[in-house]
């Protein structure tokens, strides 16, 4: 399932080598991994280091480990710590994309 998720790091954990951030969206926490990411940032010298306190949003799709925990797997991330505004603007997008959403809902059905 593709989507999209926002919320802050809560903690910071080692997998496989990497690390992978632990994010809480208000409904819940889910492990953010970045492996999609690494190659790109790596490539063009981006060193994203997720840590606790930031507040991210990132795209890609949600999965399961080997101990069923969430993770998302992503494909997009945005560094949102220091945009006063990112909580009405994430209520904004969910907003929208709820109201979209139910626009398709309305011309499937007709």
């Amino acid at each position: 399932i593709q989507g999209w998720l926002q919320g802050d790091v809560v903690d910071v954990v080692s997998k496989d080598g990497e690390e992978v951030a632990i994010i809480d969206d208000g409904t819940g926490v889910a492990l953010v991994d970045r492996q999609f990411l690494k190659a790109s940032f790596d490539a063009i010298g981006i060193g994203w280091r997720p840590s606790r306190g930031m507040h991210i949003q990132v795209l890609g799709h949600g999965a399961f480990d080997e101990k069923d925990n969430h993770v998302f797997m992503a494909h997009k991330f945005s560094d949102l710590t220091a945009e006063p505004d990112r909580l009405a603007l994430w209520l904004c997008e969910v907003i929208e994309t709820r109201s979209r959403f139910n626009s398709l809902l309305k011309m499937n059905c007709a």
